[in-house]
């Protein structure tokens, strides 16, 4: 696929935004390649995400669950491209480029929490051995150092694969308008932390509707509020 050009990013808007109206700077559909991307919808916001890797994807489920993670804006772009480029000269390191000319780069996700932001690149542990891929990211790092913001590259080993799969598994089901049966009354209940496990093992929906059976039983007759119950 041809690659659209960082300054046509620019005139639409891509990097600009928060919540529901974020434009990542890079979308999954521009890529040669999709058999590792994946198109989550933001059950928070109604937007439709743009994750390039399927680590990426796992992190994003475990991030947007967490109560202190207010927005999660992936593929932002490090701007301005003077900056990045600077930092490289300064290095000794060749800038991304492409078909010569420099381009903007980016980090696959920087998180507004409580207590700040946070910028993260997701990459295999493998990768890192690359000395290409260490270049980039101290170039990534110096980046938001600069701008006060911590930076950390997560590889798999700190990404936890069943809880990942469990919250997709559950928040298919966060709106209301989802729920149908006792089964997806259990997965809406656990996305909305009305209802507790231990999302870090397989979950038996049979065995908490059994354990449950007067909290579904009120939620069903509508004396359960999804926002005043705990």
């Amino acid at each position: 696929m041809s690659r659209i050009t960082d300054l046509s990013r620019l005139k639409q808007g891509r990097g600009s935004g928060e919540g529901a109206f974020y434009k990542p700077w890079i979308l999954t559909r521009e890529l040669g390649s999709i058999g590792t991307t994946a198109n989550p919808i933001d059950y928070k916001t109604g937007r439709i995400i743009e994750l390039l890797s399927r680590n990426e994807y796992y992190y994003w489920e475990i991030m947007r669950f967490k109560d202190d993670v207010i927005d999660i804006r992936e593929q932002f772009p490090l701007q301005p491209l003077s900056l990045t480029m600077r930092i490289a000269e300064e290095l000794g390191f060749n800038h991304p480029q492409f078909k010569g000319k420099p381009i903007i780069m980016t980090t696959d996700s920087l998180l507004t929490t409580a207590d700040g932001y946070l910028a993260r690149n997701i990459k295999l542990k493998k990768d890192l051995q690359e000395y290409r891929v260490q270049e980039k990211f101290q170039i990534e790092a110096i980046y938001w150092k600069l701008k006060k913001i911590p930076f950390k590259v997560i590889t798999e080993d700190s990404i936890d694969k069943q809880l990942a799969l469990n919250l997709a598994f559950i928040n298919e089901y966060h709106d209301i308008k989802s729920v149908h049966d006792d089964f997806s009354i259990v997965k809406h209940l656990l996305s909305n932390k009305l209802l507790e496990t231990d999302l870090s093992r397989p979950i038996n929906l049979k065995q908490l509707m059994w354990d449950n059976q007067t909290l579904l039983q009120k939620y069903k007759q509508k004396e359960v509020s999804l926002i005043g119950c705990a």
